[in-house]
Order: structure tokens, then C-alpha cells, then sequence
């Protein structure tokens, strides 16, 4: 699998560090702020949420690690699930040190139900 991650900043720049760090590709980010988009964050292209979103839905390989701070997590959450399927979104705590840890963290469910909000 290959990734993007939802967040160019801080928590974005160690989610990219745990997928550097195991040879996992980068995709690039995504992010809300629009001056963002377009430009380059730790080396990979800025993209609007929108153009993620659609690139995931259109391959089976993609997904989505949502790595921002945690007064933003649940509108992003809440955002991406609107657009992508939750077994597609891998949620980024600053402690996780492998994709894996990352994964065991996600309540797919959990995420599904914030759909409906």
C-alpha cells in the first residue's frame, strides 16, 4: 500500500518519518488550508482534500493516514469519511513508531459511525 497523509504540518512531518522509516511511499498530503496547495511540504506535493480523496477512490493500493493535532482529528475524520471508505484511513498518533501501530489503533466502526453526524 502506498499513502497520503491529511495534515502539512508538524504531526504530518512524523507520520511521514514512521513511513519513511519502514520504506513505505509517501504519496503526498493533503490539507485544508488552500495556500498550501500546490506547494511542498518535507519534500512532497501539497494537495487539496478533494484530489485525495478521488485518487484514493480510484485504486485499490491507497490510503489516507490522518495526522493532525487532536482538536482537528474529529472534522477530519468526520470529513474523510464523507469521501472515502473507512478501511481506508489509518488515524496517526505521535507515539506510533510502524504503519502497523497506527493500524491496531483504528476503530473502523467507530469511523463509520461518524458518518452519520
Amino acid at each position: 500500500d502506498s499513502y497520503y497523509i491529511f495534515g502539512a504540518g508538524l504531526c504530518g512531518e512524523w507520520a511521514l518519518q514512521v513511513l519513511n522509516g519502514e520504506g513505505i511511499e509517501c504519496l503526498g498530503f493533503a490539507d485544508n488550508n488552500p495556500s498550501k496547495h500546490g506547494t511542498a511540504y518535507c519534500g512532497k506535493t501539497v494537495y487539496s482534500p478533494a484530489e485525495v480523496f478521488e485518487d484514493i477512490n480510484n485504486s485499490d493500493n491507497k490510503k489516507l493516514i490522518i495526522a493532525v493535532g487532536i482538536p482537528y482529528m474529529s472534522d477530519i475524520v468526520k470529513q474523510a469519511v464523507q469521501h472515502i471508505d473507512a478501511e481506508k484511513i489509518v488515524l496517526f498518533e505521535k507515539y506510533a513508531l510502524s504503519i502497523e501501530d497506527m493500524r491496531r489503533k483504528v476503530d473502523v466502526e467507530k469511523i463509520r459511525r461518524m458518518k452519520e453526524y
